[in-house]
């Protein structure tokens, strides 16, 4: 693959609005997915989400009420992920979410956050 060929594939968007319900990913295909989003790799391996799959039609009934924009989807689509994320407060250098991972995810026994400047 080339740069030109990589550009065009960035450039490229589109927003699916409709789904053919009588489709549907096929579990393999959704777990390698899950997979991937799992191992992705983020800024010092904080992994700051949650991903929620929702399979259940009254929750997705639910959801369209937080995301108003997403009707058609969320009652066509095969498989409706959610991604949460920690909040602002539990990314701090000193939060118990990053001395744990530092901790027990990374295997740091001993870290000192007391230089880092916070910019929040």
């Amino acid at each position: 693959m080339n740069k030109s060929d990589i550009l065009k594939a960035a450039k490229w968007r589109q927003a699916i609005k409709h789904f053919d319900p009588t489709r549907k990913i096929s579990d393999d295909d959704f777990n390698f997915i899950l997979e991937i989003a799992r191992v992705s790799p983020t800024s010092n391996g904080i992994e700051p989400w949650n991903t929620i799959v929702v399979q259940n039609a009254d929750l997705r009934q639910k959801l369209i009420k937080v995301a108003p924009g997403g009707v058609s989807q969320l009652n066509t689509a095969s498989h409706v992920v959610v991604l949460t994320t920690k909040r602002a407060s539990q990314l701090r250098p000193n939060s118990d979410y990053i001395k744990h991972m530092s901790r027990d995810a990374h295997g740091h026994s001993a870290v000192s956050f007391a230089g880092w400047k916070q910019i929040y």
